[in-house]
């Protein structure tokens, strides 16, 4: 054998330990992703866990408001006038409508014959400047 020459078996032996070494990092590798994976399934379980007990809380609040929303309702119900209860202020201001239809009515007429006399008072004014302008 030449110098620097290794036997078949020593280059058998140098491989297997390198497959070794590079088994055991595979295997180290494998491991870290496996303990990453747990501990990622752990925080997701816990965020899991804290966003169902906040839905719990929203659901709380949001029951809780909506009851007193009704409560609020119930309690306001019995303030507001009933169709019944204001039947009887509809007649009476149904009937007083006419009184003023009236009144409206007798100023409108007052105030075109005031507006009537008025012109007329107008034209007599002008034809009588008119008539005494002649010769």
């Amino acid at each position: 054998m030449a110098a620097g020459s290794v036997s078949l078996a020593e280059h058998l032996a140098a491989l297997r330990a390198a497959d070794k070494e590079l088994a055991d990092e595979r295997d180290r590798r494998y491991a870290e992703v496996a303990a990453a994976n747990a501990m990622a399934l752990k925080i997701k379980e816990q965020a899991d866990s804290i966003a169902l007990d906040l839905a719990r809380e929203i659901q709380k609040y949001k029951d809780e408001k909506a009851n007193q929303l009704r409560e609020q309702i119930g309690a306001e119900r019995n303030l507001y006038v009933t169709k019944e209860e204001l039947q009887p202020i509809k007649d009476r201001i149904s009937s007083r409508g006419g009184e003023f239809r009236g009144i409206d009515t007798a100023w409108k007429v007052a105030i075109g014959i005031i507006g009537i006399l008025s012109g007329l008072l107008a034209l007599y004014v002008t034809l009588g400047t008119l008539t005494k302008v002649g010769p």
